[in-house]
């Protein structure tokens, strides 16, 4: 478990410089702290969509970021986000040690947890930033943790869950787990056994936890539509895990193999262990925001797998630092290191091509006389004209709202296929925000009805209609 610290210490350090210096890695953030001031304001949540858009105002809303959405307008506010941003580090952090702390438990080495948890930084990458899924991860390694347990403390589950679903709709991927959990100590022990029945009990209570929040019913119908949105093909988390996407390559398959190397005896001593990681590697190959989730779950199987392939070799030090000075000098070094981390992530220059909110963009297009509809080739992008009262946007990084004949219109705009002139007249879009090179971007700069205006951030390129003053 020490080095297993020392890599999450670091991790970690990581984590929270990269959240602190790049806060608005997606631009959901600009919605969400709009969300949040509605909150704020009425001691309510928005039921649907409201005018600052065109193409679905009074389109039902299910804000199920709404937690989220008010600590951000609250930091936002007061010029704290870099708290929020700290916090989400941590609560990488604290998924980590709860991942570790399975591991251990399950009977894996020192070197074979922190070479684990190492792997699973690499896999939480893609999806990491100041987002409510990654808040819901601490909640999720703890609802593994409370399932190791044995006695009354698994009904902590319950009170979990519920504060779960007030963070992110992916608390429901509980249930299933949970009725995992009762169908394996069923088979294992049983249905007669104590433990088994209160398992079972456990398993018929943690649907209704789902149903504790603001949003009552509304929160498990929401994340049942997901499954068979249309709209999930356009956004690219809800896409097929795919060979572009490193972050899996380097830290979930890797899990993976290794949890594969033991696999006759995972079976063996951890079959839920097994069922929870089929489910989910089932999840993510059909959508790749759902890695982490694997990668959490792998661990303790993962761990047990490099015990496995090692356990031949009597040299590997399985724990290094079982003695005082090793572990003083490791605890010293590792908190300069993370001091060290934090320090030079928070320094280092943003990389090329890297993505910075327009912020300039809009702010140009909002000193224009007058209201306008603006359409943006990516929907999180024009989250930033919330900002403004006299921007109204064709779609905005809500996304899920807005119904499946915008979401046509929207893809066919974007990609500049056939008629996407005639769709943007239809709408009586003035202001295109077409991102720079793009097919949108260079087929509107071959017609005669577009102009382009002076170019303010170096993702995107802004037009007029040419009659426009």
């Amino acid at each position: 478990m020490r080095l297993a610290l020392i890599v999450v210490a670091l991790g970690a350090a990581a984590y929270v410089a990269r959240a602190i210096r790049w806060p608005f890695a997606d631009g959901d953030l600009f919605w969400q702290k709009h969300l949040g001031a509605y909150v704020l304001a009425h001691g309510a949540l928005p039921h649907a969509l409201g005018g600052e858009t065109f193409t679905a105002a009074g389109a039902p809303w299910t804000p199920q970021e709404w937690l989220l959405g008010t600590l951000a307008a609250v930091t936002i506010a007061h010029g704290t986000l870099w708290m929020l941003g700290a916090a989400a580090g941590l609560a990488v952090a604290v998924a980590m040690l709860l991942c570790a702390r399975r591991a251990v438990a399950a009977g894996a080495s020192a070197a074979a947890v922190a070479v684990c948890v190492a792997l699973l930084f690499v896999d939480v990458e893609g999806s990491f930033g100041i987002r409510a899924q990654v808040f819901a991860w601490p909640l999720f390694c703890a609802l593994a943790w409370l399932l190791d347990r044995r006695g009354r403390a698994i009904f902590w589950v319950f009170p979990l869950v519920a504060l779960w679903a007030n963070v992110h709709a992916s608390a429901l991927i509980a249930v299933p787990l949970v009725w995992i959990d009762a169908a394996a100590s069923a088979v294992t022990l049983g249905l007669r056994d104590a433990e088994t029945r209160a398992r079972c009990v456990l398993a018929a209570l943690v649907p209704f936890a789902t149903l504790l929040t603001p949003l009552g019913v509304r929160l498990p119908v929401y994340a049942v539509s997901l499954l068979g949105s249309p709209i999930r093909a356009s956004i690219k988390e809800w896409q097929p895990l795919g060979w572009h996407h490193d972050f899996f390559w380097y830290g979930g398959m890797p899990l993976l193999v290794l949890a594969s190397v033991a696999i006759r005896t995972s079976l063996r001593e951890r079959p839920r262990d097994v069922a929870w990681s089929a489910l989910l590697l089932a999840m993510t190959l059909s959508a790749v925001r759902n890695a982490p989730l694997l990668g959490f779950a792998l661990v303790p199987l993962s761990a047990r797998g490099i015990d496995a392939l090692l356990g031949r070799f009597a040299w590997w030090p399985v724990d290094p630092l079982r003695s005082t000075g090793p572990r003083r000098l490791a605890a010293w070094l590792t908190a300069a290191a993370a001091a060290a981390v934090v320090v030079a992530s928070l320094r280092v220059p943003a990389a090329k091509g890297a993505f910075a909110p327009p912020v300039a963009t809009f702010a140009r297009v909002a000193a224009l006389p007058g209201e306008h509809r603006v359409f943006c080739y990516d929907f999180a992008v024009c989250s930033i004209a919330l900002d403004y009262p006299s921007l109204r946007v064709f779609m905005d990084g809500r996304a899920d709202p807005y119904p499946p004949a915008v979401w046509r219109d929207f893809n066919l705009i974007r990609s500049a296929r056939r008629g996407w002139d005639a769709r943007l007249h239809d709408y009586r879009v003035d202001v295109v925000v077409a991102g720079a090179g793009d097919a949108l971007d260079r087929a509107i700069a071959r017609s005669p009805d577009w102009r382009a205006l002076p170019q303010a951030d170096r993702c995107c390129r802004v037009y007029r209609p040419a009659a426009a003053r």
